[in-house]
């Protein structure tokens, strides 16, 4: 290889060599060298667990927990307690009113089933009774939050912004698991659970009691849509009267306290300059 080619290789196989195997002399140059290096990796590493720390400080949830909405924090919690306040009295006489008609409702049908003589009420009044339990199980199974989202969002303090921040968290919460459980009760799996529900009583009453009914004088198809008439009936009624005061006050919130993004920003000093961070908290 011509010698012009051949320097640049050599000069830095020499370099690599007199950094890594320096002679007594070159001390003097590698240590400063060391120093800058580990002072350098050192600096970098300082300002960015610094700036980490900074920002998680300023997102941190309570660390200016009245600043996160400006200055209407306790007037976002006013708006959602007022808002069940109003919803209370519907929500409690909804449930209220159809947990004792299912109760009501089970516990006549089956009198009636175990004390007639008649065999057609018997079958009838059974898978009746049956219908309605189910009923009255979907009552006290699923929560209705509406009832007692107001009393619950009351009982907690407002005194410090730790306070305040806590309880907007658990306003909103509630407001959002009162609306949804609206919107489920409305939705069409509760229409289709109904029909099904009923039409599996009427498949019982015509499948696996005709022969008795018949034998009784009864008519089964008749007997069955009869049934599966009126609990569908009961089932839309049921779901037609339930309250939707939640999900127009979770409309009518998030519209007039629509989301903000804040963002913070920082500059920090490092060995290049200054260095910018930004914050962004949604």
């Amino acid at each position: 290889m011509p010698g012009g080619q051949s320097r640049p290789l050599c000069s830095c196989i020499y370099r690599y060599h007199c950094f890594f195997n320096p002679a007594p002399g070159d001390l003097r140059i590698l240590f400063p060298r060391v120093i800058r290096y580990a002072t350098t990796k050192f600096m970098k590493t300082f300002i960015l667990f610094l700036t980490v720390a900074v920002i998680f400080i300023n997102l941190s949830p309570h660390a200016r927990a009245d600043a996160s909405y400006g200055n209407d924090t306790s007037e976002r919690i006013r708006y959602i307690q007022q808002s069940l306040d109003a919803g209370t009295g519907s929500a409690r006489l909804w449930w209220d009113g159809w947990t004792a008609f299912y109760s009501g409702a089970t516990a006549v049908s089956l009198a009636a089933a175990l004390t007639t003589n008649s065999k057609v009420l018997q079958v009838t009044g059974g898978v009746s009774a049956a219908e309605s339990l189910i009923g009255l199980g979907g009552m006290l199974i699923f929560p209705y939050k509406a009832r007692t989202a107001a009393e619950e969002l009351r009982s907690m303090p407002e005194n410090t912004p730790e306070e305040r921040a806590q309880k907007l968290a658990m306003a909103q919460s509630l407001l959002k698991k009162s609306s949804d459980a609206e919107l489920a009760g409305k939705s069409w799996v509760q229409h289709f659970l109904g029909v099904l529900v009923n039409a599996a009583g009427a498949g019982v009453v015509w499948g696996v009691y005709g022969n008795r009914i018949k034998q009784a004088g009864g008519t089964p198809w008749q007997q069955a849509l009869e049934l599966f008439v009126i609990g569908t009936g009961v089932s839309e009624l049921q779901i037609w009267t339930e309250p939707t005061r939640a999900i127009s006050d979770e409309k009518n919130y998030t519209n007039t306290y629509h989301p903000r993004i804040d963002s913070k920003f920082f500059i920090l000093p490092s060995e290049n300059g200054l260095l910018v961070a930004a914050a962004v908290r949604f």
